[in-house]
């Protein structure tokens, strides 16, 4: 196992920081087209996390 961290180190953290960002870009982008949706039928956009925003939350 080391041996395979030692070897490929570089090549794996590329790959966990493509995958963040990958998954972070789609995310973002997600987020914005389905708030450009919702106002498009009149509806309020909601935020990237709703959760924190629930009153039973806090």
């Amino acid at each position: 196992m080391k041996r395979i961290l030692k070897e490929n180190g570089l090549s794996l953290v590329l790959l966990a920081m493509f995958l963040i960002t990958w998954i972070f870009g789609q995310e973002v982008t997600g987020h914005r087209e389905s708030n450009e949706d919702r106002e498009e039928h009149g509806l309020a956009a909601e935020t990237l996390w709703p959760i924190h925003n629930r009153r039973s939350f806090s």
